[in-house]
């Protein structure tokens, strides 16, 4: 679905090292995070919080220096990871949205936000 939407200008990360890698490396003028990297994440998303999307979310607020003017996009399903990631983001003075992915489905949200 977003390689539909920008073709060629994506770059995809399963683990939140990967992410961190790429986010390191360069600047983006969008992130989109999701919460629930694995599946186990489902069941017991506390255990496996290290393997999260919230890993992610704590690094880009503690790099102020990394994409600062990034729109970042929360779109998990899993309403309390999204909410740790949202406010984790928001304490760092982040910009962020918290959209559920069933909206950016849809090609009206893009014109919505």
């Amino acid at each position: 679905m977003f390689c539909r939407r920008t073709p060629g200008r994506h770059l995809w990360a399963q683990f939140p090292e990967e992410a961190i890698a790429l986010l390191q490396g360069r600047a983006f003028t969008e992130i989109h995070l999701d919460h629930d990297l694995v599946d186990e994440q489902v069941y017991d998303w506390m255990e496996f919080d290290e393997r999260s999307g919230y890993m992610i979310a704590k690094w880009i607020a503690e790099h102020p220096e990394a994409s600062p003017e990034a729109k970042i996009i929360i779109h998990s399903l899993n309403e309390l990871g999204a909410e740790r990631m949202n406010q984790v983001l928001r304490l760092a003075g982040r910009k962020q949205l918290v959209i559920p992915f069933v909206f950016l489905l849809d090609d009206s949200a893009e014109e919505a936000s």
